[in-house]
């Protein structure tokens, strides 16, 4: 009874994850589709169609910025998305000692508080 109790278990696991996967797929490929469809002369994005989860993104500074020209690299991980924010990754090289943004590490750490990565609750002040 046991065995079969955790075979069960097992399958309902199983079925779920691969729900999940399916879905994740579904909606990466909804949102590429979604990002192709606009315009964007300074963002350029390319991943693997074996494994569209792995998103690579360069990122042109724009021209009116402090940025202008620079090139910025980026990977994103999208195994947790949506149910999660993607895992984001910056991989550009930069100083140690001088950080191009406050939200961007020299270990690559990408600081994204819009997208809850650091996993506290956001408080919302009332107006």
């Amino acid at each position: 009874y046991e065995n079969l109790k955790l075979a069960f278990l097992y399958e309902l696991n199983y079925s779920f994850l691969i729900k999940t996967q399916m879905n994740n797929t579904k909606r990466i490929f909804k949102d590429i589709k979604k990002f192709h469809e606009e315009k964007h002369d300074d963002i350029f994005i390319h991943y693997d169609e074996a494994n569209i989860q792995l998103i690579k993104a360069l990122i042109i500074g724009p021209r009116d910025s402090v940025f202008a020209g620079g090139f910025f690299y980026f990977t994103f991980d999208m195994t947790p998305f949506p149910t999660n924010p993607p895992k984001v990754k910056f991989c550009t090289p930069q100083s140690p000692t001088f950080r191009l943004h406050p939200n961007l590490y020299a270990c690559g750490k990408v600081c994204i508080s819009t997208l809850n990565t650091r996993g506290v609750k956001r408080m919302v002040r009332d107006a």
